[in-house]
């Protein structure tokens, strides 16, 4: 057993409960049910990260900052990190740091690349998804706001290694450089 769950609840969602590691007595965020956060692993719920329902957090994968991660969510994978102020809904993300104000409802996001795939403000709605490795780039018809690192008006362009990701008004093209 890696960690506790307190008697002490979050001040606005108070079906949820601080834990504490056990190892050296960290307080963590905070959880509705033990099994939202792995016993079997290293992975966490950090500072006021929230996370609800039958959402889990396992594989080592890292949630923190004022994240919420709701509904049936899995959060896993040793490359994962959520931070700031993301919300996660009904989703599955795996290999990738996402931080800023993302924002990703009904979707999945997945990276089999060894080095880090870092989102920022990233937006996606019901059905999007996302998957970065070696083979495969998915990128459907979806996509309802794109990747937001400044404006909505101004076009951006994003290079990840071998994917590149344009942004024009909200609209994201994902595109393989090397094919």
């Amino acid at each position: 057993m890696k960690f506790v769950m307190t008697t002490h609840s979050h001040p606005i969602h108070t079906q949820l409960k601080r834990i504490k590691r056990l190892s050296d007595g960290k307080l963590g965020g905070y959880i509705q049910y033990e099994y939202n956060l792995s016993q079997d692993d290293d992975s966490w719920v950090g500072d006021n990260a929230c996370v609800f329902g039958n959402s889990r957090i396992y594989d080592g994968a890292i949630v923190g900052g004022y994240t919420e991660v709701t509904g049936n969510s899995h959060i896993f994978g040793r490359n994962t990190k959520i931070i700031d102020e993301c919300i996660v809904s009904n989703s599955s993300v795996s290999g990738v740091i996402l931080n800023g104000n993302c924002r990703i409802y009904n979707s999945e996001i997945y990276s089999d690349k060894s080095e880090k795939v870092i989102l920022t403000d990233l937006r996606l709605e019901s059905g999007s998804s996302l998957k970065m490795s070696d083979k495969i780039i998915s990128t459907p018809n979806s996509w309802e706001y794109g990747l937001l690192g400044q404006s909505e008006e101004h076009a951006q362009k994003v290079d990840l290694g071998d994917v590149e990701i344009n942004i024009n008004s909200g609209k994201m093209v994902v595109i393989r450089i090397n094919e």
